[in-house]
């Protein structure tokens, strides 16, 4: 009985092992796309206009 109680316990350990690494890797896979997202934002709304600071000259729609 005793042996019996030992291996339901191992293979709840497992189970809650393989859940909580599956669900470690679903949370850093959203987060990185998060960050994957602001970066893309950032970046397709950046000012259309440049300045230099030495030169002190903006200049617009530089491409």
């Amino acid at each position: 009985m005793e042996a019996l109680m030992i291996e339901i316990l191992a293979s709840l350990c497992q189970t809650g092992a393989k859940l909580y690494g599956m669900a470690m890797g679903l949370i850093g896979m959203g987060i990185l796309v998060q960050i994957l997202l602001l970066m893309w934002f950032t970046k397709a709304w950046k000012s259309p206009r440049k300045c230099v600071r030495k030169k002190k000259e903006c200049h617009k729609n530089e491409q």
